[in-house]
C-alpha cells in the first residue's frame, strides 16, 4: 500500500499530463486505506464483545453467588485488558486510544443491555454486577 502511495506521488513528478489526476488517486487512495481500516476495527471490536457476552452467558448457575461474581469479573477482567491493547495498539494518539477503548465499552454495554431484556431472571445478578463494573471501568478511565 506505501509503495502505490509513493507511487501516486513521484509518477505524476516526471509525468506531468498525470498531475491533475494524481490527486484523485491519492484521495481514492486514502479513502479505501480509512474504509478498510475501520471496517477491520468493527469487526474485531464485535468478535471481542461477542467472545466476551457468550463467556459471561455461560456463568455456572450451580455455582454459589459469590463464584458466579468471580467468574464474571474474569470475564470483564480479561476483555478490559484486551479492549485496552487493541485500543493501544491501533490507537494513532493518546485521545484516540481513549475514543476507541470508550467505544469498546460502549459497545459491550449495548450487548449486554441487549442479552439482558431477552434472558431470564437467572442471569439478571450477573448482567447488574457486569454493568456495574462497566460504569467503574469507565469512571476509572475518565469516559462519559
Amino acid at each position: 500500500m506505501a509503495g502505490f502511495g509513493l507511487a501516486a506521488i513521484l509518477v505524476p513528478y516526471f509525468v506531468p499530463s498525470l498531475r491533475s489526476r494524481a490527486g484523485d488517486l491519492v484521495k481514492a487512495s486514502a479513502k479505501l486505506f480509512l474504509e478498510a481500516e475501520f471496517d477491520a476495527d468493527n469487526a474485531l471490536t464485535e468478535w471481542l464483545v461477542d467472545t466476551a457476552v457468550d463467556a459471561l452467558m455461560r456463568v455456572p448457575f450451580e455455582k454459589p453467588m459469590e463464584q458466579r461474581r468471580q467468574h464474571t469479573d474474569r470475564v470483564l477482567d480479561r476483555f478490559f485488558s484486551r479492549a485496552h491493547a487493541g485500543a493501544c495498539r491501533r490507537g494513532f494518539d493518546h485521545e484516540d486510544r481513549g475514543r476507541r477503548y470508550q467505544k469498546h465499552l460502549a459497545v459491550i454495554e449495548r450487548a449486554l443491555r441487549r442479552k439482558q431484556a431477552r434472558a431470564g431472571a437467572a442471569h439478571a445478578p450477573m448482567f447488574a454486577h457486569a454493568l456495574h463494573r462497566l460504569a467503574t471501568e469507565r469512571h476509572a478511565h475518565g469516559l462519559r
